[in-house]
C-alpha cells in the first residue's frame, strides 16, 4: 500500500509538470516583458566578435565583469550553440517552472512533522508577476535558495569539510544568479542558526532530566553549543564579505530609493498581486490560496494545543513546551521577518528593483514547512486537491492569456524588411505598452510587447539601440556608442503622431496592425 501511495504521488507530479510545461512548448511565444530582450542579448554575446558583425562592436561594449546576474545570460548563450534562440528561452522558462515545486518539495521534506504535499503550492507560485516581467535570474534563484536551505537544514549538525564546499557551491550559484536572493539566504540561515542555538540552550535549562541539572555538564554542553554557531558563523565570514563588497558597490551606485506607499503594499499583500501579471481574476485565485494557507495554519495550531498523541509523549524528559514550540517554528518567525522587510524596504534603489514583490513571493514559500494536520486524511486531501485546483485554474487562465497574446506578438512581428544584416535598429517608443487587440485592453501589470521587436533581429547581425540592458550595469553588454543613426526604424502605433520629420529620412517599407516599419533613404 506504502507502495502504491508513493507512486500515485510521482503519477500526480509528474501530470502537473508536464501540464505546467505545456503553455512554454505550445505557444510560438511566452508572453514576458523584458524575455525577447534577453534571447537577443545572449545572441549578441555570441556573435559579438564575428567579423561580419562591425555594428555590434560599434555599438555595443561587453560587461565582463562578475556581477549577480549572470546565470541565465550564461544559460541562454550556452544553450544557443545547440539550440535556436528561441528554443533556448524555452529550455530556461522550463526550468524556472519546474524546479520551483521540486526545490519546495525536497525543501518541506527536510522538516519533521510537515505535510509535504504543500510543495504543490509551487506550481501555483511558478507562474508568477516576475517570471512575466522576464526577470528569469531571480525565478532561477528562488529555486536555489530552497535546494540550498533544505540542504543545510539536513546537514546543520555535521558540518564537515564536503558539506562546506556543497554549501559554497550553493552560494556561489545562487549569488551570481541573483543579489536579492543570496542576501535573504545568507539572512534566513544566519538568523536559524542562531534561533537553534537558543532553542536548544532553553530546552537544556527547563530540562526536567536528572543529569542535565548537574552544573558541570551543562556548562560543557552550553560551550559547546556556543563553539558550533560561532563556527558556523564564521564558516559564512567570506559570504558575508561578498554581500558587503557589493552592497557597498550598489549603494554607491543607485543612490536613489524609491519607495511604494503603505495603501499599495497592503493591497499588493491581501490580493496577492505577485501572482497577478495581465488580468486581475488571478486576484481571487490568490486570495483564495491565501485563505487555504490561513486555514491550514489554523489547524496546525489547534493540532498542537489539543492533539492527544503530545500528552502521551509529554512523559518523555524533553520540557513539555518543546511538544508546541518546534524547532521548524524559526521559518514562522522567518516568515514574520521578511515580511517586515517587506513594508519597510524600498521598492527600488538597487539592482533590479522590484524589491518588495519579491519578498512578497518568499513569505509565503519560506512558511510552508511550518504546516502540519496529520491523522486527518480527509482533510489533507481535501487541502491538497485545492491547491491543485487552484494551480490549474490559474494555468488555465494565463494559458487563454497567452494564446490571445500570441495572436498579437505574431501580427507585430510579421514585418517584413530588415534584410540587410550588419545594420542598426531603433523602436519609437523604446519600449511600448500599448493596447492587445486581442484581449481587448492594455495588459496590466506586465508589457508583452516591450521589447518583442527584438526577435526580428536575431540571427541578423543587427545593433539595438533601445536594448534597455545596455543602459544598465548589471547586464553583460553595455552601450559604447548609442548616438549612431538607425537603418531602420519601428514606429509603434501609439506613436505615429510623434515622429513628425521622420520621413523626410526614412521610408516606410511595411506596416501592421501594431507598428510600421521604416528604412533610411539611400
Amino acid at each position: 500500500m506504502k507502495k502504491c501511495r508513493m507512486s500515485r504521488k510521482i503519477i500526480i507530479l509528474i501530470v502537473l509538470i508536464v501540464l505546467h510545461l505545456i503553455p512554454v512548448w505550445c505557444f510560438k511565444y511566452f508572453p514576458t516583458q523584458d524575455g525577447a530582450s534577453h534571447i537577443y542579448n545572449a545572441y549578441v554575446l555570441k556573435e559579438y566578435h564575428h567579423p561580419d558583425n562591425s555594428q555590434l562592436r560599434e555599438v555595443y561594449e561587453l560587461n565582463s565583469t562578475l556581477f549577480p546576474n549572470w546565470t541565465s545570460h550564461a544559460l541562454l548563450l550556452i544553450l544557443m550553440y545547440i539550440f535556436p534562440p528561441i528554443i533556448c528561452e524555452k529550455v530556461v522558462l522550463s526550468l524556472c517552472i519546474v524546479l520551483l515545486p521540486l526545490s519546495l518539495f525536497y525543501f518541506i521534506n527536510g522538516f519533521k512533522n510537515t505535510n509535504t504535499y504543500f510543495g504543490l503550492v509551487g506550481f501555483i507560485f511558478a507562474y508568477n508577476y516576475l517570471l512575466h516581467m522576464g526577470f528569469y535570474n531571480f525565478v532561477l534563484s528562488m529555486s536555489i535558495f530552497f535546494f540550498t536551505l533544505g540542504y543545510w537544514w539536513r546537514i546543520k549538525k555535521e558540518m564537515s569539510v564536503y558539506h562546506i564546499v556543497m554549501i559554497y557551491i550553493q552560494l556561489l550559484l545562487i549569488y551570481f544568479t541573483h543579489f536579492h536572493s543570496y542576501v535573504l539566504l545568507l539572512f534566513a540561515m544566519t538568523f536559524l542558526a542562531i534561533y537553534l542555538f537558543l532553542y536548544e540552550i532553553v530546552k537544556d535549562i527547563s530540562s526536567e532530566n536528572p543529569e542535565s541539572n548537574l552544573l558541570l555538564p551543562r556548562l560543557r554542553e552550553s560551550i559547546t553549543k556556543v563553539k558550533s554557531v560561532l563556527i558556523f558563523l564564521g564558516i559564512l565570514l567570506p559570504a558575508y564579505f561578498m554581500f558587503l563588497n557589493h552592497y557597498l558597490y550598489l549603494a554607491d551606485k543607485h543612490v536613489n530609493k524609491g519607495y511604494k506607499g503603505f495603501e499599495w503594499l497592503w493591497d499588493y499583500f491581501l490580493s496577492m498581486k505577485s501572482l497577478v501579471s495581465f488580468r486581475d481574476e488571478h486576484i481571487l485565485i490568490g486570495q483564495t490560496l491565501l485563505l487555504v494557507l490561513t486555514i491550514a495554519f489554523i489547524l496546525t495550531i489547534i493540532y498542537r494545543i489539543f492533539d492527544t498523541t503530545k500528552n502521551e509523549e509529554s512523559k518523555s524528559n524533553n520540557p513539555k513546551w518543546t511538544l508546541y514550540i518546534m524547532e521548524a517554528d524559526g521559518l514562522f518567525i522567518l516568515s514574520m521577518l521578511i515580511t517586515v522587510l517587506y513594508f519597510i524596504t524600498p521598492w527600488s534603489g538597487f539592482s533590479g528593483g522590484w524589491i518588495n514583490d519579491r519578498f512578497h513571493l518568499y513569505i509565503y514559500l519560506v512558511l510552508l514547512p511550518f504546516f502540519f494536520i496529520p491523522h486527518h486524511k480527509r482533510i489533507n486531501h481535501v487541502i491538497a486537491g485545492m491547491i491543485i485546483v487552484l494551480s490549474l485554474w490559474h494555468l488555465g487562465l494565463n494559458i487563454q492569456t497567452y494564446s490571445l497574446l500570441n495572436r498579437d506578438i505574431k501580427e507585430a512581428l510579421s514585418l517584413n524588411g530588415i534584410d540587410n544584416e550588419n545594420t542598426i535598429l531603433m523602436s519609437i517608443p523604446g519600449e511600448w505598452n500599448g493596447t492587445s487587440d486581442q484581449l481587448g485592453f492594455v495588459p496590466k501589470y506586465v508589457a508583452p510587447f516591450g521589447h518583442i521587436e527584438c526577435h526580428l533581429i536575431i540571427n541578423k547581425g543587427v545593433a539595438y539601440l533601445n536594448n534597455y540592458e545596455a543602459n544598465t550595469d548589471h547586464f553583460p553588454l553595455r552601450y559604447k556608442n548609442k548616438d549612431l543613426p538607425a537603418d531602420y526604424v519601428i514606429v509603434w502605433r501609439t506613436a505615429y503622431d510623434d515622429v513628425e520629420g521622420l520621413e523626410e529620412e526614412y521610408e516606410m517599407i511595411d506596416s501592421t496592425n501594431y507598428n510600421r516599419l521604416y528604412r533610411r533613404k539611400p
